[in-house]
């Protein structure tokens, strides 16, 4: 598809988001894994077998517990891996911090130049 093609079906927004070049902090990461599992178990119960609607429950039910709770295994995991809080990598009015624009933990769909 061209580029034409794509702005008329309404995707440069989406791709100028995709490549932008921000860190991506441990809720990013957090809500990519349980959106992405969440998308992944639906399709294969819907289309395979009901079984699969079993993560879907256990993810969901996986939020609400850490949204009360405020521990979370997968951001305990992600941290062990080098992920940042957001509140190091961002200021309070949600730019990035100078110091964090050239990190590692940056964007990992951006194209590096």
């Amino acid at each position: 598809m061209s580029d034409q093609n794509l702005s008329k079906a309404g995707f440069t927004k989406f791709r100028k988001l995709v490549e932008k070049e921000t860190p991506w902090s441990v809720d990013r990461f957090g809500r990519l894994f349980a959106g992405l599992g969440t998308l992944i178990f639906t399709i294969l119960g819907l289309s395979v077998s009901t079984y699969f609607l079993i993560p879907v429950l256990l993810i969901n039910l996986n939020l609400i517990i850490t949204s009360f709770s405020d521990k979370c295994a997968m951001r305990n995991m992600l941290k062990n891996l080098g992920a940042e809080e957001r509140e190091r990598i961002y200021r309070s009015d949600g730019t990035v911090k100078p110091e964090k624009l050239n990190d590692e933990n940056i964007h990992p769909l951006a194209e590096r130049v």
